[in-house]
């Protein structure tokens, strides 16, 4: 028995049904995605933003040097966009859009009913392969020690 999952051609996903969260949309219309300069952490570049004056906002590590920052609403997220004092601490930053292409992006993807004998690294790299670039997995994996998720 194997598992098929067609791939993408064109930029689109073929074989996969995407659905996209209306709600998550709405969400997304308050965050904005910044390119850091030289930050060497998530809090240190946090506290830079409060002692600039900002507040109501969370920062997340998306990948590389790219952090996606939440607002509470759109209104102040244009307050923190105008404010050249975040030159300091942004490389690039800019409103979230559905439809910008961004380098790259890390994700861990959830796979059910795959079936244990089908656990190996060459199954996940197929799989993963179809969308981006295999990096691991985890550690449960890797000594098959669990078999609720890998």
């Amino acid at each position: 028995m194997g598992l098929r999952v067609e791939g993408l051609s064109g930029g689109q996903c073929q074989g996969v049904e995407v659905v996209l969260d209306e709600e998550k949309m709405l969400v997304l219309e308050t965050y904005a995605l910044g390119w850091v300069k030289e930050v060497d952490s998530i809090r240190n570049l946090a506290n830079e933003m409060v002692v600039a004056g900002f507040d109501g906002f969370k920062i997340m590590w998306v990948v590389g040097s790219m952090v996606l920052l939440a607002f509470l609403d759109a209104s102040s997220r244009q307050r923190v966009m105008s404010k050249e004092v975040l030159s300091t601490c942004f490389g690039r930053l800019e409103e979230w859009s559905a439809s910008a292409g961004y380098e790259s992006w890390r994700a861990w993807l959830s796979i059910s009913g795959l079936l244990i004998h089908l656990w190996s690294d060459g199954s996940f790299r197929n799989i993963v392969g179809l969308w981006g670039m295999y990096i691991r997995v985890d550690a449960a994996m890797e000594e098959q020690t669990l078999f609720q998720g890998a």
